[in-house]
């Protein structure tokens, strides 16, 4: 979301899982004694995300970014107790039981007062601090997308038609398979392959390729151990992940492919970005919001859209200085991850709208 605010400002997996639509066939029948009970892994079962009884997955939550904390925080030592903190606060008192979760690396300090910022393959603390947040998460029982949002491999929002693509500025791989290899057993992992791209329509086939090898990665890692396969999301090639118009008519190749749109857009537009895709690919929401064009009244209409198609919903963002915020910018030292500074998450008006609808059934 922060990019396109800027620019609104200015088998052998052994596999339990069933065979759908856009779901290559698996093969394999190692065991799988040593991963967590098949019922945990989500599925992908007549085109839509399942439990693996079948059962659509009602997910909803926010995005939440992780001990950099969207550059809040990066001028700091890093404090995973404090996003432990944070998560728990959006778990337990806000009900979010799907959360996106954000992991930011750079190629160098934004200045010289920035401490951390290196990516999780050169910086092993880091990774060991993602692993202790999502799996305190998914502890909880919650479902986590690990996602890929900014990376020195990748080229940061531009107006280059591969910015913001993995590998655009290197090679992503090595982050993919590390992170793999860490939650190769968590049953409650989707992997998210990037943030928004937003190229011209004759990029999206290779785009398309892109995410193809991204996504081998991540399988041979999964093979490796014998484990299921998780989910991975791919954004939406245009537009900011808006417009999933090609992957409609391409998906890709492999099983258990989800497909994730950011429709910060009016109500009139959720039939087109939301409705119609979800009727051929399985999809999620990975970020909306008051910003832009959308209002308090798109976001209760895309409400009703989400959970009467089935569609699981992530918000944007559970955060006080990436807008739109859910939460006040009072923090005593600008980050709030520690409990010492007596940070107690206000709220603001969007973060009650949301807030107070994660309290409503679906």
């Amino acid at each position: 979301m922060r990019a396109w605010w800027a620019v609104v400002a200015l088998a052998a997996c052994g596999s339990s899982h069933p065979t759908s639509r856009h779901d290559a066939p698996v093969t394999g029948d190692t065991p799988l004694a040593d991963t967590p009970a098949a019922s945990e892994w989500l599925d992908i079962q007549g085109g839509h995300i399942t439990h693996a009884d079948g059962t659509r997955f009602h997910g909803r939550g926010a995005d939440l970014h992780d001990e950099r904390s969207c550059e809040a925080c990066s001028f700091m030592p890093a404090d995973p107790a404090g996003v432990d903190r944070w998560s728990d606060e959006l778990i337990d008192n806000w009900h979010a039981n799907f959360i996106r979760f954000l992991l930011s690396a750079k190629a160098a300090p934004y200045n010289q007062y920035e401490v951390q910022w290196k990516s999780l393959v050169d910086d092993p603390q880091y990774l060991a601090d993602i692993v202790q947040n999502v799996t305190h998460m998914t502890s909880k029982g919650a479902y986590v997308e690990v996602t890929v949002f900014a990376d020195p491999t990748m080229k940061p929002e531009n107006t280059d038609f591969d910015s913001e693509w993995p590998s655009s500025a290197g090679d992503t791989h090595p982050v993919y398979a590390a992170l793999a290899e860490a939650f190769h057993d968590n049953s409650h992992v989707l992997f998210g392959l990037t943030n928004e791209p937003h190229g011209s329509a004759d990029h999206d086939a290779a785009l398309a390729q892109v995410y193809a090898d991204a996504i081998t990665v991540i399988r041979g890692v999964e093979d490796s151990h014998g484990t299921p396969h998780h989910i991975i999301v791919a954004q939406a090639p245009e537009n900011y992940a808006r417009d999933l118009t090609y992957f409609m008519a391409n998906p890709l190749a492999g099983d258990h492919i989800a497909y994730e749109v950011h429709p910060y857009n009016t109500s009139a537009d959720f039939d087109r970005l939301v409705v119609q895709p979800n009727a051929v690919l399985p999809i999620m929401i990975g970020e909306y919001g008051p910003a832009g064009v959308m209002t308090d009244t798109d976001i209760q209409a895309l409400w009703t859209v989400a959970e009467t198609n089935e569609v699981p919903y992530i918000a944007w963002a559970f955060h006080q200085r990436c807008p739109p915020s859910m939460l006040q910018d009072t923090a005593s030292d600008g980050c709030g991850l520690d409990a010492a500074t007596g940070y107690s998450f206000p709220r603001t008006a969007w973060g009650d709208l949301l807030h107070d609808h994660l309290a409503t059934p679906w």
